[in-house]
């Protein structure tokens, strides 16, 4: 899928899925469809594959470990500027 005449002027960054990453080596594909975004400019997210602490039910059952962790992805999502 090639999606023509999209344009986005913005800048952007991309936190890769857990179970998408790690299960099905989903990386690639998202990355080259955004790439395909007239306009877009992706900044790169450090810590990408790390878990954003809030999947599943572990944000229930662990709240302040789930907060920690979403409060620094927050952080270096800031930092990409996007």
């Amino acid at each position: 899928y090639k999606p023509t005449g999209v344009t986005f002027p913005a800048t952007a960054t991309y936190h890769d899925s857990c179970s998408g990453l790690r299960e099905l080596g989903v990386f690639v594909q998202p990355r080259a469809l955004l790439g395909e975004v007239d306009g877009l400019t992706m900044k790169p997210l450090e810590g990408n594959d790390v878990c954003c602490g809030f999947g599943g039910t572990f944000c229930v059952k662990y709240p302040a470990i789930s907060n920690a962790v979403v409060s620094e992805k927050a952080a270096a999502i800031e930092r990409t500027g996007a």
